[in-house]
């Protein structure tokens, strides 16, 4: 099968190749024309700002959200806020030939629609589909089309869409995470970089996000080399609509390390200058302005980036407008707790006790509590806690922590996955009898059964096959529970006691 598949790319390539040399050498002067540009009138309405209902329009349509994202891995969508040319297509028929940029009128390019129609019909789990592409790929470097990779790109990414879920498991690895797509998208770089006038920033941005969309690897510097070629004028705003796509590809430290100092920065100030020409009654979609806080919060609270000012804008804009204490985020979870989240990555990372941060905690922590508690997941828990146990002296965040405190057990967790969360809300002076005695029966029946696990793992966080208990976590709750006048089993002390603490951790070892 393979002598016969390379036979094939042998034969079609010589026959093909020479076609279009024939045509492209006729027109080279076409070729080195702007036709992949912007027009003039694009670059005159850049800086327009757009209609805040547009920008809610959009953002309504963006489905990824942060509790299914790993440290290089995005989960696959088929919802954008960034439309790409297969969104206009039903599912039901194939991509026809889509073309991103322009392209030039040549006598050969006939040949390349033949191409990249052939390119189309072919399945995308098949291997002669990945030939095809890296045989497509190599004519068009040979003979300075480079740009239209994008093509290419393109129509990999709406056969991606269109597969099913459980094929979209089996082949992630060999299709998202494989040499194929790999080069796919760095001869897409190496062509933005080739042809800087050919891309526009908005179209770097999508494409960095449509990376993000299908899960595409972080850890690969990719998706950040796209990104950093985004180019502004000095004086320039930029557009909105980009200030937000910018946010959407910030979702991971990754990406927030090896982005451009100066664009940072530009993006900082253009989202300030935005936010700064808005009328008030702010009207602005609640969804978008959690957006460019939460990942903006990375940014604005460090000292670099103090002097623009958002820090205080935001929270001044969020204290002035209506909060619905039932109003869901795309990916299903209270609006008020992405707020918290948002916050606590501007505020939360600080030592002061900022009296901004307490009115946002305290209006927050009002309006959760008229918010129905059973659909709260574990992650919201947390978000909550972490975000609210500094103020938890202030009455209507102390009465949500009580409350919370007490939900959590009739909840039935995993004892192992809520240790910190009960060791938090004890640091938080905030004692519910019911969930001590949740986990210390939790920590009991593990122990009893030969399940109670101590954690190997070296990095911040559990391993995917790890149902272990941190060392820390499990002498911290034993001692919150004995010094409670609560009971563990005796099985639970004869484990502390051959546990010795991270050195991580100041707090002195338990003694029995």
């Amino acid at each position: 099968m393979m002598t016969g598949l390379r036979a094939y790319h042998r034969a079609n390539s010589n026959t093909e190749a020479n076609t279009i040399k024939a045509g492209i050498h006729e027109n080279e002067s076409d070729i080195e024309s702007d036709d992949f540009a912007p027009s003039k009138n694009e670059k005159q309405c850049m800086n327009q700002p757009p209609v805040p209902k547009v920008l809610h329009d959009h953002a309504q349509k963006w489905t990824p959200n942060e509790s299914a994202f790993s440290e290089d891995a995005y989960p696959a969508s088929s919802s954008s806020s960034s439309p790409g040319p297969w969104q206009n297509h039903s599912l039901a028929t194939p991509a026809p030939a889509t073309f991103p940029v322009c392209h030039p009128q040549i006598p050969g390019f006939t040949i390349f629609i033949q191409l990249i129609e052939n390119l189309n019909a072919m399945e995308l789990t098949s291997i002669p589909y990945w030939f095809e592409a890296n045989r497509f790929i190599d004519t068009l470097k040979q003979y300075g089309m480079d740009p239209l990779v994008e093509s290419i790109f393109t129509t990999t990414l709406f056969k991606w869409f269109q597969l099913d879920g459980e094929i979209k498991k089996e082949w992630k690895n060999s299709i998202v995470h494989g040499a194929g797509l790999d080069r796919i998208v760095r001869e897409l770089v190496a062509a933005i970089r080739k042809h800087p006038e050919k891309f526009g920033n908005k179209r770097k941005l999508d494409i960095s996000y449509d990376l993000l969309r299908i899960g595409y690897s972080l850890k690969k510097p990719h998706i950040a080399d796209i990104i950093n070629e985004c180019k502004y004028d000095n004086n320039d705003i930029v557009p909105l609509e980009e200030v937000m796509l910018f946010c959407k590809n910030n979702f991971s430290h990754y990406l927030v390390r090896a982005i451009r100092p100066d664009l940072k920065k530009k993006m900082i100030n253009s989202a300030a200058c935005w936010l700064g020409a808005s009328n008030y009654p702010f009207t602005w979609p609640e969804y978008d302005l959690i957006l460019l806080t939460k990942t903006l919060g990375d940014y604005i609270c460090s000292d670099e980036f103090s002097s623009i000012g958002l820090e205080t804008t935001i929270p001044e804009i969020f204290l002035n407008i209506n909060i619905s204490p039932n109003g869901r985020h795309p990916d299903g979870r209270l609006l008020t707790i992405h707020w918290l989240d948002a916050f606590h990555r501007v505020f939360g990372k600080r030592d002061e006790n900022n009296e901004m941060f307490r009115a946002i905690v305290t209006r927050c922590a009002t309006v959760l509590m008229g918010s129905n508690f059973e659909t709260l997941s574990a992650k919201d828990w947390s978000c909550i806690i972490r975000a609210c146990k500094r103020f938890s002296n202030v009455r209507a965040v102390g009465d949500l922590l009580f409350r919370l405190a007490d939900h959590i057990p009739s909840r039935d967790p995993n004892v192992r996955d809520i240790l910190l969360n009960f060791i938090a809300l004890d640091s938080a002076g905030i004692y519910s009898t019911k969930l001590r005695n949740y986990v210390a029966g939790g920590l009991s029946y593990l122990a009893s059964y030969n399940n109670l696990v101590i954690c190997d793992c070296r990095a911040l966080r559990h391993t995917n096959a790890c149902y272990g208990v941190k060392t820390n976590e499990l002498l911290d709750a034993v001692d919150i529970i004995c010094n409670s006048d609560g009971f563990v089993d005796r099985s639970v002390h004869e484990i502390c006691q051959d546990l010795t603490r991270s050195q991580s951790v100041t707090s002195q070892a338990l003694s029995f």
